[in-house]
């Protein structure tokens, strides 16, 4: 942007702190006609300076460096946007908005359901790892789903009137439990937590 020779000799008459001149880059300017934005001038006054050009809140929104136009409340990444029209998830812009986030997308509860950054249809009620699943028919056993007919040992079921969990693994008895392993308590004994013994000798 070019400046009159007369604007530059009145500038160097009055000086800087007069206020009706500023520095600007590599020239002088009006600050009542136009705005410096980081060495750069701009072609109007009284904007705020988003980078090196210059912008009009709440017309347009500054966001990292770009200036977005028509604006918006806040900012998405580059993207300017407005609660609730649109919702921005981990930098992704999302429109229609949505009440929460689910990795980079949106949704409203109880219409869907998100499990670990996945989003499921709606009908079931908890996660299990990624998928939905309903507790009244089904039962999770830490990632896995299984029919809901025992409980969980690890991973697997195992029914209790029949069998015996020990620390993650299925014994075929109703005896006790020594660690992962079990034992019959007439006739063996636990040693230390760890080994199962013929009773009397530990």
């Amino acid at each position: 942007m070019e400046v009159s020779g007369w604007f530059v000799v009145l500038c160097l008459i009055v000086q800087l702190r007069q206020a009706i001149c500023a520095y600007c880059g590599s020239s002088y300017y009006d600050p009542s006609d136009n705005t410096c934005c980081n060495g750069v001038l701009t072609s109007s006054k009284n904007q705020q300076c988003c980078g090196k050009k210059g912008y009009k809140p709440p017309y347009e929104t500054c966001c990292n460096g770009v200036v977005n136009s028509p604006g918006g409340s806040h900012c998405c990444g580059y993207k300017a946007y407005t609660p609730p029209y649109k919702t921005c998830c981990n930098g992704k812009l999302n429109a229609p908005g949505g009440t929460y986030c689910c990795g980079k997308k949106a949704y409203t509860p109880p219409y869907l359901v998100c499990c670990n950054g996945k989003l499921n249809t709606p009908g079931k009620k908890l996660c299990c790892d990624k998928k939905t699943y309903d507790p009244d028919n089904e039962t999770c056993c830490y990632g896995k789903l299984h029919p809901r007919n025992g409980l969980c040992c690890g991973t697997v079921l195992y029914n209790p009137e029949e069998q015996i969990c020990c620390r993650g693994i299925v014994h075929t008895n109703k005896h006790r439990c020594c660690g992962t392993e079990s034992y019959n308590p007439y006739s063996e004994q636990c040693c230390y937590g760890r080994h199962v013994k013929t009773r009397g000798f530990c």
